[in-house]
C-alpha cells in the first residue's frame, strides 16, 4: 500500500513540477523578454487553435511515454526512479526521447498562444539546454543496458521518426485505454474487493497467464489485480461486430476461430517473442457450475508448444459475481491468487503439465453473493428437475427459490451458490442414467431425433458432427465434416448440446467447451 501511495505522490509531484510550475516559469520571463523588447501576438484564432491542438496531442505523447515506462520500464519518468527495464515499446519504439519531444512541443505550443518571445528565444534556449542532458543520459543508459541499448540506438532515432518503427516490441495500447484499465481496476477493487494474493515473480514478459474461466469480468480481474497489460485469446465471435471488433482491437486482444486456431497460434507465438503477456483460460469457455472443466489435450499441447513460462492465476469468487446461466450481476468479493509457476513447459509431459495446471486451477474459493436476483435464468441451466428429471418443470419463487411444477421439489440458493453445482451434476447423472425422450424439440424449425438433427428443412446425420462449441450462452456453433460450420441462436444452447453429446456416446467431460468428437 506504502509503494502505490508514493507512486501517487511521485507522478503528482512532477505533474506540478514539470508541467506546471516549470512552464508558469518560463512564461513569466517571456512575459518580461516581450515587454523589454515591445513584443506582443496579434489575436489571431488559427493560430491559437493550432497551438490548443498541439497542445493536446503533447500531452497524450507524455502519457503515451510514460505509461510504456511504469508498465514496461517497471520505473516512473523521474531523474530519482528511473526505469529498470530497457523501454522498446510504445512511442520509444519510433524515438528514443518521446518524452522530451512532447515537453518541448507542449512549450512552444504555449508560445504560440501566449508569447513570441516564448517561441523565438526562450524555447530555443531551452532546447540548447536539453541536448547536452540528453547525450549524458545516454551514456548512462549505455553503462545501465549494455549492448542492448546500443542495438536499440543503432535502429530507432533520437528526435525525428524517419527510419522504419522497431518491429519486436511489446505491444503498447493507447493512453486512453490505460486510464480506462485505472477506471476499472478502481472500480472493481471498491465494487469487488479486488486485490492479488501472492507475489508475482515476474515484472515484465514474455510469460503466459493460465487461469480459471468464471465470468466475462475475468480479464478485468486479473489486469486490476496485476496491474499490467495483458494480451488476452479471445473467441472469434467476438469480433464478429465492426464496434466490437476495434474495441477488442484497441485492447490488444488476440481472436481465436473455433474451427481452425491456426491464425491465433501465430500471432500468440508473435506476441510473445515480442516480449507480450498473453492471458489464456485452458478450459476455453467460462463454467457452467462453477467447477473446473476438464483440459482439451489440444490445448494443453498448445501451451506447452509455446514455451515460454507460466504463471497459474486462479480466480476466487468470480463464479458467483456472474454466473454463465445468468445476466444479473451480484457484488462479491473476488480474489487473484498467484497459486503456481513453470519456468520451462517444454521439460514436461503433457500429462505433467496438465496435472499441473489442474493442481493450480481447480478448487476455487466462492465468496457471499450479494444484490439481484439469485435464481433468474437458473432453467437456463437446470433444464430437467434434478429430482423428477422431466423437461422444463423448473418454476421460479422469489429471489432465490425455485421449484419443480411436477414433483414438487424446492431449493433455495444460498449467498454462496454451492447448491448450483450439486444439482446440476445431479441432473447430467439422471440424464445419462435414464436417457433422453426423443424427439426433442429445441425451438420452430430445430428439432433433435436419435440420428439427426433437423433444422428446418435440413437434416444434419449426428455422426458427421465433429464439434460443438457455445459463444456466450444462447449461440452453438456446430461444426460438420468437410470443415463447415453451423451457427443456431437459441435459448436452450446447453441443452443442445448436452443432448447432441449423450446422444453420441459420450458418458464424461460434458461440459467441456468446445467439444471435439
Amino acid at each position: 500500500m506504502k509503494k502505490k501511495h508514493s507512486v501517487v505522490s511521485i507522478v503528482i509531484f512532477s505533474i506540478i513540477l514539470y508541467w506546471m510550475l516549470l512552464p508558469l516559469l518560463l512564461v513569466i520571463i517571456s512575459f518580461r523578454i516581450d515587454i523589454l523588447l515591445g513584443l506582443s501576438w496579434n489575436f489571431n484564432p488559427l493560430r491559437i487553435t493550432i497551438g490548443s491542438v498541439l497542445i493536446i496531442l503533447s500531452v497524450y505523447l507524455a502519457l503515451w511515454a510514460a505509461n510504456a515506462v511504469y508498465f514496461f520500464g517497471k520505473g516512473l519518468p523521474v531523474f530519482f526512479q528511473p526505469p529498470k527495464y530497457l523501454i522498446r515499446s510504445g512511442p520509444y519504439s519510433f524515438v528514443r526521447n518521446p518524452l522530451y519531444i512532447a515537453f518541448f512541443f507542449y512549450l512552444l505550443c504555449l508560445g504560440l498562444i501566449l508569447s513570441p518571445s516564448m517561441t523565438y528565444i526562450v524555447n530555443p534556449l531551452f532546447a540548447l539546454f536539453l541536448i547536452p542532458y540528453t547525450i549524458r543520459e545516454e551514456k548512462i543508459l549505455t553503462e545501465k543496458f549494455g549492448s542492448k541499448y546500443t542495438d536499440y540506438r543503432s535502429v530507432v532515432p533520437a528526435i525525428f521518426p524517419f527510419k522504419k518503427r522497431i518491429k519486436n516490441a511489446p505491444y503498447m495500447v493507447s493512453p486512453l485505454i490505460i486510464l480506462l484499465y485505472l477506471i476499472v481496476s478502481t472500480v472493481l477493487r471498491k465494487l469487488f474487493g479486488l486485490k492479488l494474493k501472492g507475489k508475482l515473480k515476474r515484472d515484465v514478459g514474455p510469460y503466459i497467464i493460465l487461469s480459471n474461466h468464471r465470468s466475462y469480468l475475468d480479464p478485468l480481474f486479473i489486469v486490476g489485480a496485476i496491474c499490467m497489460p495483458v494480451r488476452f485469446i479471445t473467441t472469434g465471435k467476438m469480433f464478429e461486430s465492426f464496434l466490437l471488433e476495434k474495441f477488442f482491437l484497441s485492447l490488444s486482444c488476440i481472436p481465436l476461430k473455433r474451427s481452425s486456431g491456426v491464425r491465433s497460434i501465430i500471432r500468440t507465438k508473435e506476441a510473445l517473442g515480442n516480449g507480450d503477456i498473453v492471458g489464456i483460460f485452458p478450459e476455453a469457455s467460462r463454467t457452467w457450475d462453477g467447477n473446473l472443466i476438464s483440459f482439451d489435450r489440444r490445448v494443453v499441447k498448445f501451451i506447452k508448444s509455446l514455451g515460454y513460462p507460466i504463471v497459474f492465476l486462479r480466480i476466487d469468487g468470480g463464479y458467483n459475481v456472474l454466473p454463465r446461466w445468468s445476466k444479473v450481476f451480484h457484488r462479491a468479493n473476488v480474489t487473484v491468487k498467484v497459486t503456481g509457476e513453470i519456468e520451462d513447459p517444454g521439460e514436461l509431459s503433457e500429462a505433467e503439465l496438465q496435472s499441473i495446471m489442474e493442481e493450480c486451477l481447480s478448487n476455487s474459493k466462492r465468496s457471499e453473493a450479494r444484490w439481484g436476483s439469485f435464481n433468474k435464468y437458473i432453467e437456463r441451466l437446470l433444464w430437467t428437475c434434478p429430482e423428477c428429471g422431466n423437461l422444463h418443470t423448473i418454476k421460479r419463487v422469489g429471489r432465490r427459490g425455485f421449484y419443480c411444477i411436477h414433483c414438487k421439489s424446492r431449493w433455495f440458493i444460498d449467498p454462496l451458490m454451492k447448491i448450483v453445482p450439486i444439482l446440476y451434476e445431479k441432473m447430467k447423472k439422471n440424464i445419462l442414467k435414464n436417457g433422453i425422450n426423443l424427439p426433442l424439440k429445441i425451438k420452430d424449425g430445430l428439432t433433435l431425433y436419435k440420428n439427426n438433427l433437423q433444422i428446418r428443412e435440413k437434416y444434419i446425420p449426428l455422426k458427421d458432427i465433429t464439434f460443438l462449441a457455445i459463444d456466450g450462452v444462447n449461440y452453438i456453433q456446430i461444426g460438420t465434416k468437410g470443415k463447415t460450420s453451423i451457427g443456431i441462436k437459441t435459448y436452450d444452447a446447453l441443452k443442445l448440446k448436452t443432448c447432441i453429446e449423450i446422444l453420441r456416446g459420450v458418458r464424461e467431460n460434458l461440459d467441456r467447451d468446445p467439444f471435439w468428437f
